[in-house]
């Protein structure tokens, strides 16, 4: 099965939207992650918004630890995101894999995570949903941040702009993220960056509780404590990043300059071991998620004029990337990755976490599921034989 030039291979990880299959360009060989989106789905689940700002964001950064977009391919009913291949799977498997990683195994992939975080935050954009299992790892072990259906442009001509949303996984966001009045997404990045750093050095998370009620009290007042066999500078540096108060939390420019962060492990084994007796890490995808609610996060979007947004910036696909006599019949679209500049984006998505006037600081209920479809999660263990993809539509 084609879609243009890609031949759609194994199935790589399935969510709300569809599908991340494999994919292999006809005349390069040129081995991809596509993920297939079904526009009903999106529609359906209200999260245009989310998908055109995931588009809109992937379009601007480029960096060698953020997850490459290639192109943007579109049917009737479906949008293709054809995306460079993480081969190495996602942080989440390595951590459950190795139970826990060794300081300086951590400290190699925690200076990647920064790196990228620290680039997206100097072109204005913030994550909001970082977590083991939105980072990737390419073939050559190296880093890649993924899924930015929650990213936001938070500059305006040079000004920090707080933002309202409640969004993102609750067991990896910041206080001021929960309780549902202005914050700076910066701040609760680094928070974020946190709590993926305690992960890795420990093996499980910080904040967890199967009452989400208990689990928000617990991350308000910043209630963890670190396993045994974590180090003191690492200690101190975690403590800094997952301080209650957002004024009072380190920045990036100083967790690089944290003496943690220049320090060499004396030995590259594991510390520790499986600690039985805490909660063990677990995938989100059955947990509840922080979703923007339907006002905050498509004011000023329809749904029916979702087609429209994709279309707009596009072109017909040329003969040389127009379907091939194999594949399903139906028109492509391949959206250009070049389009509005940097002030242009971040006003509009800047726009689109805006509170409604009658309803400042309004916040989602915590029921919506994985909304960016589980791009993030590339496994290395083979998959079983996936389900065919139904065209019916075209």
């Amino acid at each position: 099965m084609f879609v243009g030039k890609y031949e759609l291979l194994n199935l790589l990880g399935d969510g709300a939207f569809g599908q991340v299959r494999l994919g292999v360009h006809s005349d390069t060989g040129q081995r991809v992650a596509i993920k297939v989106m079904d526009v009903d789905r999106i529609k359906e689940q209200r999260m245009c918004r989310s998908v055109r700002r995931e588009i809109s964001v992937m379009k601007r950064l480029k960096h060698p630890n953020v997850l490459s977009l290639i192109e943007v391919l579109k049917s009737e009913s479906h949008v293709f995101l054809v995306c460079e291949l993480a081969e190495g799977g996602d942080l989440f498997d390595k951590i459950v894999d190795q139970d826990m990683f060794d300081e300086e195994t951590t400290r190699t992939y925690f200076t990647q995570i920064l790196d990228a975080m620290e680039y997206c935050h100097s072109v204005g954009i913030c994550h909001r949903d970082l977590k083991p299992e939105n980072i990737l790892l390419a073939a050559d072990g190296s880093i890649r941040v993924a899924d930015f259906g929650f990213s936001r442009a938070f500059l305006d001509h040079g000004t920090v702009l707080e933002v309202y949303t409640r969004c993102g996984t609750p067991n990896f966001c910041a206080p001021e993220v929960l309780s549902g009045r202005r914050y700076d997404p910066v701040k609760a990045d680094v928070w974020s960056l946190g709590v993926v750093l305690f992960v890795m050095l420990a093996g499980y998370l910080p904040f967890d509780d199967v009452s989400m009620d208990d689990l928000c009290a617990k991350i308000r007042v910043a209630d963890f404590s670190f396993p045994h066999h974590v180090r003191a500078l690492a200690r101190g540096l975690v403590s800094l990043m997952l301080t209650a108060d957002p004024s009072q939390r380190i920045g990036v420019a100083d967790i690089r300059r944290h003496p943690w962060m220049a320090r060499r492990s004396l030995s590259r084994r594991t510390c520790g071991r499986k600690l039985s007796t805490r909660v063990s890490l677990r995938r989100d995808e059955s947990a509840s998620r922080l979703d923007a609610s339907e006002q905050d996060m498509d004011a000023g979007g329809s749904e029916d004029s979702f087609d429209a947004a994709l279309d707009s910036p596009a072109k017909a696909a040329s003969p040389s990337r127009s379907a091939s006599s194999r594949s399903p019949p139906g028109s492509y679209l391949s959206v250009a990755l070049s389009g509005m500049d940097a002030e242009q984006a971040a006003a509009q998505m800047a726009a689109a976490d805006q509170p409604p006037a009658a309803n400042v600081g309004a916040v989602a209920a915590l029921t919506q599921l994985d909304a960016c479809g589980g791009a993030g999660t590339l496994p290395t263990r083979a998959a079983p034989t996936p389900p065919r993809l139904l065209w019916s539509d075209y």
